[in-house]
């Protein structure tokens, strides 16, 4: 095997080439193009008339006119339609309601006795509750032994 460690390459070579003539464009045309249908169709709302306002008392017929010289002709009578009075429009919203305040005022519910049960002389009866809406039923019973005519 030969082996060739130095020495350099040769010189590359030279690559042309002409590019060949374009192909001929197909054939072209246009699509047909239609404009569409203008249709439009356009309803009024129904019409609902609100109450009319009712008429005025027609006024009474006038006096016949007075005949002329001769042999006058007699007056004639006047007719006039009646309606009938307007309607009253609604009452107006009440007035708004005024403001209430209330106190319950103070409750003191001590149990304290001071100064009752001096100088007492005889019998003494005492009797306390503190309780809301209670009732004390009290009692003395008193026995008495005399000595009548000795």
């Amino acid at each position: 095997m030969a082996q060739n460690n130095s020495g350099d390459g040769g010189a590359g070579g030279t690559a042309s080439n002409a590019g060949g003539a374009g192909g001929n464009g197909g054939a072209a045309s246009n699509g047909s193009a239609t404009n569409g249908g203008a249709t439009s169709t356009a309803s009024n709302g129904s019409a609902t008339a609100g109450s009319g306002a009712t008429g005025a008392v027609g006024a009474s017929g006038g006096q016949g006119g007075q005949g002329g010289t001769g042999e006058g002709g007699q007056g004639g009578n006047g007719v006039a339609g009646v309606g009938n009075g307007a309607i009253g429009g609604s009452g107006g919203d009440g007035g708004a309601g005024g403001m209430v305040s209330v106190t319950a005022g103070v409750f003191d519910m001590s149990n304290a006795i001071s100064n009752s049960f001096t100088n007492g002389a005889g019998i003494v009866v005492s009797s306390q509750n503190s309780g809301m809406s209670s009732l004390v039923q009290q009692s003395v019973n008193v026995q008495a032994n005399l000595n009548v005519g000795r």
